[in-house]
């Protein structure tokens, strides 16, 4: 995974070279501008997605949705903006080698499911790059926190023994930690204040992201 986002970041880095010559007004990010960004993301370790709180060892993933992105920048100098980014994931996997409370032995992981969700916030800093009208590369880093929620069940019952079935309780594990990420991305306006974009990251919470990008203005001109 690590090696096709490096591919995608080369690639990035050339459509940036191509967008700064595309453009006969070369006016940069004017300040004042403001970036909404609504977006999908992929995990490459879904279990470290808040900074690695609760995470089963070996877990056995079912299902996990995208991360939900929504991100807002300011831009206080053509180069420079500051911005804040929240997200949101939900996945379901079964922890390996679990141990029943009350029990010397381990049980089938199987019948043991964790459905975790998770939130973050985070504020984020972007240098950008390129100076084209339509073309917006940069590169940044972003660090906040992260909120996970864990509940475990049991799907069916397990007989320890022949004629023997024990009792599990459903449990809910919570938690709050640290995550920060080192980021690269690039913004395309194909009609005027609105575009796409797409961001590899470095970190938690999110590999890849990339969607819909809209712009304008606080400053009359």
């Amino acid at each position: 995974m690590l090696r096709y986002a490096l591919l995608l970041m080369f690639l990035i880095i050339n459509i940036s070279s191509f967008a700064q010559r595309d453009s006969t007004k070369q006016r940069g990010i004017p300040k004042g501008t403001i970036v909404i960004n609504a977006a999908l993301g992929t995990n490459s370790n879904i279990w470290n997605a808040a900074g690695g709180i609760g995470e089963p060892d070996g877990a056995n993933l079912i299902s996990a949705s995208p991360v939900y992105i929504l991100s807002i920048d300011y831009s206080i100098s053509r180069k420079h903006s500051l911005g804040i980014i929240l997200g949101y994931q939900q996945y379901v996997g079964n922890p390996s080698g679990y141990n029943y409370p009350g029990y010397s032995y381990g049980q089938s992981a199987s019948f043991v499911t964790v459905n975790t969700s998770v939130s973050y916030a985070a504020l984020r800093y972007l240098w950008h790059i390129s100076k084209s009208q339509n073309g917006d590369f940069y590169i940044g880093l972003q660090a906040g926190i992260g909120y996970i929620n864990q509940y475990t069940y049991e799907t069916n019952s397990y007989v320890i023994t022949p004629n023997t079935y024990h009792n599990f309780s459903p449990y809910t594990t919570r938690g709050i930690g640290p995550n920060a990420q080192l980021l690269m991305g690039y913004r395309r306006y194909v009609i005027k204040n609105i575009g796409l974009h797409l961001e590899i990251a470095y970190g938690a919470p999110f590999l890849i992201q990339g969607g819909l990008t809209y712009r304008f203005s606080t400053v009359k001109q």
